[in-house]
């Protein structure tokens, strides 16, 4: 008779049967026992999303984390990690009953995912606003349960980067009015607007004969 283990039972867990039969016509019932020893397995799984490309340097990026049990066990103390790079700042998560950011790690204790059971995650994050290259994300995901299909336990989400800035400059004399002969001093202010940092700023002054 073919029976199913429920997908709860943790991993090493010995199970006991017994059946007996029973006749009028024998004085003893007779009684066996069977045992098997669970192998408990799961297949946890993480994707990883950014909401938009390319990004701008000095702009956030929404990042979607989604952790699912593809079963058949149990899931057993299931975590979430993702070390942010240098280039990326922490602003706010949104799942604060099981995630925390410490300095540059995001991390998550989801306890026991059920076959078929996703957890969703937001991370805000600031691109420095002097990067100039392509960058990515990694975040990885752990269960005690043993793991038919390690090979998508880690994501990526690569980005491109595209550095944008808003130049402008002001011009100032020191009078309103002059005489023939008077010295004329000018200021020149030079402002970046952001949100990228601007480089290789120059300023040109003809001054007319």
């Amino acid at each position: 008779m073919p029976v199913n283990v429920a997908a709860d039972v943790p991993n090493g867990t010995t199970l006991v049967n017994t059946a007996s039969t029973h006749a009028d016509e024998v004085p003893a019932d007779k009684t066996d026992t069977g045992s098997l020893d669970v192998a408990a397995k799961a297949d946890l799984q993480v994707t990883k999303v950014s909401d938009h490309d390319p990004v701008v340097p000095g702009t956030n990026i929404v990042y979607t984390i989604v952790t699912k049990n593809n079963g058949p066990s149990d899931a057993q103390a299931s975590t979430l990690q993702d070390t942010l790079p240098g280039y990326l700042s922490f602003v706010s998560l949104d799942d604060t009953a099981n995630c925390h950011a410490t300095g540059q790690v995001i991390s998550c204790a989801y306890g026991t995912l059920s076959p078929g059971a996703t957890r969703t995650l937001h991370v805000t994050v600031k691109l420095d606003p002097a990067r100039t290259s392509a960058i990515q994300n990694d975040v990885d995901v752990a269960t005690t349960t043993t793991d038919t299909n390690p090979g998508n336990n880690h994501a990526s989400a690569p980005n491109t980067v595209k550095p944008t800035a808003d130049v402008s400059i002001r011009k100032t004399s020191d009078r309103s009015s002059y005489h023939g002969g008077d010295t004329v001093t000018y200021t020149l202010v030079a402002h970046n607007d952001g949100p990228s940092t601007a480089n290789n700023v120059t300023v040109d002054d003809d001054i007319p004969a």
